[in-house]
């Protein structure tokens, strides 16, 4: 549903002396070849990637040879930057029209879809979105109602043979721009942690002031951390 997907390639440059993205896979295409040509042609008109400075121009000539559908455009951000401060800078810095954006990473891949709301969903107005999969993993625990897919919790409690279903953010977040904005400065605001993070810290506050919903994803999911899981990614069309 939406036609802006905002993909944060940041890390340490701990992947042969590039960050995550940029790492070779075995048929010689880096990650980020292989997602951006992984996405279904026609699912997002714009695609902008938040690097960090340093890396800026290994980004533009890796994309300057790569044939996409969508328009690929490069967002520097401060190197070393966390999640939470690039999608700060992102929000400030870019000419934007106020619309639904996807935010997610170039390590998460989906052999499925994910339950997106409509464009018409009244929730959009002032709520946001994050995905959730039946896993374990290294990002927060969700606690899920199951009724309304209404977010009740996040924790980085994990139980190695959990009684009831795991849920973990799948590393997707939809919201309108504008509205995310305000949630980051007013959270910013608020905050008295000296580097909160965006995927626990501001989720957690944003849980708490019920300003969260969810949405599951339906279909494999894979995050592509390990050799196994990058053998995987590559047997996926």
């Amino acid at each position: 549903m939406t036609n802006t997907l905002v993909l944060f390639c940041g890390g340490p440059t701990i992947y042969g002396g590039v960050p995550k993205p940029l790492q070779k896979l075995r048929t010689g295409e880096t990650l980020i070849e292989h997602y951006l040509n992984f996405i279904k042609v026609g699912v997002h008109s714009t695609i902008i990637l938040l690097v960090d400075q340093a890396s800026e121009h290994d980004f533009s000539v890796l994309l300057d040879g790569l044939n996409s559908s969508a328009e690929l455009i490069i967002f520097p951000c401060p190197d070393n930057s966390s999640t939470l401060a690039k999608l700060k800078v992102f929000l400030d810095s870019y000419s934007l029209t106020d619309q639904p954006v996807m935010f997610s990473y170039p390590d998460i891949y989906i052999d499925g879809q994910i339950e997106q709301p409509g464009h018409t969903d009244i929730r959009l107005a002032d709520k946001a979105f994050i995905s959730y999969i039946p896993v374990g993993s290294r990002f927060p625990r969700l606690v899920i109602d199951v009724y309304d897919y209404s977010v009740q919790g996040i924790s980085f409690h994990s139980s190695p043979v959990p009684a009831n279903p795991l849920h973990v953010f799948g590393g997707h977040l939809l919201v309108r721009t504008s509205l995310m904005a305000s949630f980051v400065n007013t959270f910013l605001a608020e905050t008295s942690l000296s580097a909160p993070s965006l995927e626990f810290d501001l989720f957690f506050w944003l849980i708490n002031t019920l300003r969260m919903h969810s949405m599951p994803i339906h279909g494999r999911w894979i995050q592509a951390d390990s050799p196994r899981d990058l053998e995987a990614i590559l047997t996926l069309t």
